[in-house]
């Protein structure tokens, strides 16, 4: 058996094998893309992990020895292992003639491998440009305020996605499934020199979400023709991105909406969830019924059973009854957290526009159901 070429905590190890297991799939086209690719060079260890559409990559500075090795091992069976021991615990991996062994104290296990020269690699694009750089939190907060909106398996594909709309001085995220849009604009600190618009793969929003800290150090995306690039702390993420021309989202605000009220998130996230109950997976619909001074919601199911809440407001405009589909409303709430909301309603027929209160960098559009 050869000496390790993997010798650190096992913290140190379970660490970059999860990030790059987690984009992994449980069902694969190809069997070595259930497998992490780990490169080895000196002291620094390179994990890969792919679906083919999307490559996690994780650097560290784990590697035993001198020289260069790659192999690639099931993602599953290693995140497993490893987990079964102490974070503290010291684990090696050597090569053992066909296999690798992975030796934790008393514990040995013999994994069999696949080539290395096999794994897909990241097809690197040299016409990457920089987009744009801006705190990990600000950008997470970014994409959490607008995925909820995307479209899940719909015609359009491009709906399935999020567009990052990156102009000189800042960036918009938007989401639709063309019922609902969600809109975050983020100023940037730096201008950006090439603005341009990408729409990024739904999963791909997930995996960040799921891999980018809540801290104050700088991320940055780069973008070419048809890939993403966003690189944080050790971390790169690369992934295609989605073909197709993405709506115009600006033409889907609307801009005269005119009664107007303010309503607390916790009141209207309160009514609507009590509401909820008496709807069906088939039938979402909730009336809302606004006059001066209330807003009032109610629901009759199939059953002829009825719920009804109401909630006090500040308007003095004209009465309007309104049906909205109550999960658009209630996964907008556990997106974006805010003390209250600016709602601009119009007629029955028409869009609503919702605003964070004193905020004009979020907006949720929301189309009635019509009855």
């Amino acid at each position: 058996m050869s000496e390790p070429f993997i010798k650190t905590s096992n913290k140190d190890l379970l660490d970059p094998v999860q990030i790059t297991a987690g984009v992994i799939e449980k069902k694969q086209p190809l069997p070595i893309l259930a497998n992490i690719l780990i490169r080895k060079d000196g002291v620094n260890v390179t994990f890969l992990g792919s679906d083919n559409q999307i490559f996690v990559k994780a650097k560290t500075v784990i590697g035993s020895g001198e020289g260069q090795f790659a192999t690639t091992l099931s993602a599953k069976k290693l995140t497993d292992i490893l987990k079964t021991f102490d974070p503290s615990d010291e684990v090696s991996l050597s090569q053992d003639k066909s296999r690798i062994k992975l030796v934790c104290g008393k514990s040995k296990f013999e994994l069999q491998p696949l080539p290395a020269e096999n794994y897909p690699e990241i097809v690197e694009d040299e016409t990457f440009n920089l987009a744009f750089s801006m705190p990990c939190s600000r950008f997470k907060d970014m994409l959490n305020k607008v995925q909820f909106a995307t479209d899940v398996n719909g015609q359009r594909y491009f709906l399935n996605g999020i567009l990052l709309d990156v102009q000189e001085n800042n960036v918009v995220a938007v989401a639709t499934d063309g019922h609902r849009m969600s809109y975050f604009k983020v100023d940037l600190e730096e201008p950006c020199k090439n603005p341009t618009q990408a729409i990024i793969l739904k999963k791909t929003s997930k995996e960040l979400l799921r891999l980018v800290p809540d801290s104050d150090e700088i991320l940055h995306v780069h973008l070419s023709d048809n890939k993403i690039k966003v690189t944080f702390k050790l971390i790169e993420v690369i992934s295609n991105l989605i073909e197709g021309k993405y709506p115009d989202y600006k033409r889907v605000i609307p801009p005269n909406n005119s009664k107007v009220f303010t309503v607390t998130h916790k009141d209207l996230k309160k009514s609507l969830k009590k509401v909820k109950i008496l709807t069906t997976d088939q039938v979402k619909n909730v009336c809302w019924n606004l006059k001066p001074g209330s807003l009032s919601f109610k629901v009759t199911n199939t059953d002829m059973e009825e719920a009804e809440d109401e909630i006090s407001i500040d308007y003095n405009g004209e009465a309007l009854e309104i049906y909205f589909n109550v999960d658009f409303f209630l996964e907008m709430l556990e997106a974006i957290e805010a003390d209250s909301f600016k709602i601009a309603l119009e007629t029955s027929m028409s869009s609503s526009l919702v605003q964070i209160t004193d905020n004009d960098n979020y907006k949720y559009v929301v189309m009635p159901v019509r009855m």
